[in-house]
């Protein structure tokens, strides 16, 4: 029987990816998702430790602007780990354990909370059959607690989310930490409880990590502007949105961020009560939001869209919303407020 520090040593090893993984990583990606059980299973290179792990780390790159893309590759990791080859049995179930919780944040994304539920709820399940590596137990912790949020369940989230950014903190991970204290500051902000969400948001920003993932420092300066808005004061949010503005195009995820700061500036100019412009703006998001295909943003801003021309006294304009919001409602994906 290994030791716990053996399995994780020889995890390590194991994780050592050999030349052409990344090649077969991709040509997985490419094939439809009916017939990559089959190429697997032809092609024993395919399921393997290595391969999963590479298409985790797609997972990673594809989350802020990419959310089909992001699917795919977790749906593609999960299809791998629950077919490898043999395995010390404890690295299979983390490997199983940490695929499950990626599918199920993506399909979070995706706007699919049922099937998110039962992806985490798998991996949960095989979590404990593992090395009890503590990064797969934050990375949970992280996952349900952005789940709960979504679903408006605010006091689990915060408890997940403090939980999240504590073990995050106690194992060196700074970024990740970061970027789960960003989420804990988003659903304080849902609680309207503007002074911790401040609070949290600003630690974030003031931690190390974030000097090195300017995209992430830009996430947070972002939601930054978004909680000023929110809190009462649009003209300060406009001004913070004008100042981030031009650095947006420049990091992963820049797409997607750059129309929830039009959304801002909508919401931001509603407060100023200049509907016209603010209906100008979310029309602008809506539209955006749907050929970057998240069909659930794009419809929610339709609605914004919808109130702005209430405000108006367009009610034709209102009236002509109702199949666009059909549309985006039908359309697919699922964003948050901080796109981690």
């Amino acid at each position: 029987m290994l030791t716990l520090d053996q399995l994780f040593k020889q995890k390590q090893e194991l994780l050592r990816a050999p030349g052409g993984v990344e090649r077969l990583a991709t040509r997985l990606l490419a094939v439809p998702e009916c017939r990559r059980q089959m190429l697997i299973a032809s092609d024993w290179r395919l399921a393997s430790l290595p391969v999963c792990r590479a298409l985790l780390d797609r997972c990673d790159l594809l989350r802020r602007d990419d959310p089909g893309g992001y699917a795919r590759a977790a749906g593609t990791a999960v299809t791998v780990a629950e077919a490898l080859l043999p395995q010390p049995l404890a690295l299979h179930y983390d490997m199983r354990a940490e695929a499950w919780a990626e599918l199920g944040n993506s399909l979070r994304v995706r706007g699919e909370m049922a099937a998110a539920r039962s992806a985490i709820d798998a991996s949960r399940r095989v979590r404990h059959k593992g090395t009890q590596d503590p990064l797969i137990a934050a990375q949970l912790l992280a996952v349900r607690a952005s789940l709960a949020r979504d679903l408006g369940e605010l006091d689990d989230a915060i408890d997940l989310g403090l939980e999240a950014v504590q073990l995050y903190e106690d194992l060196g991970e700074d970024l990740k930490a970061a970027r789960s204290q960003i989420g804990l500051a988003i659903t304080y902000g849902e609680y309207l409880d503007w002074r911790s969400a401040f609070r949290h948001l600003v630690q974030a920003m003031d931690r190390p990590a974030l000097q090195d993932d300017k995209a992430m420092a830009l996430i947070a300066i972002h939601n930054f502007a978004s909680f000023v808005s929110e809190a009462g004061n649009p003209h300060q949010a406009l001004r913070a949105s004008r100042t981030v503005a031009p650095f947006y195009g420049y990091f992963p995820g820049g797409s997607v961020l750059r129309v929830r700061l039009i959304w801002l500036e909508g919401a931001a100019y509603r407060r100023l009560h200049r509907p016209a412009k603010a209906a100008q703006l979310f029309r602008q998001a809506s539209d955006a939001f749907f050929h970057l295909g998240r069909g659930y943003d794009a419809a929610l801003a339709t609605l914004e869209l919808a109130s702005s021309l209430i405000d108006c006294g367009d009610f034709a304009g209102v009236a002509r919303q109702a199949p666009r919001l059909n549309q985006r409602r039908t359309s697919g994906d699922h964003g948050t407020q901080e796109c981690l």
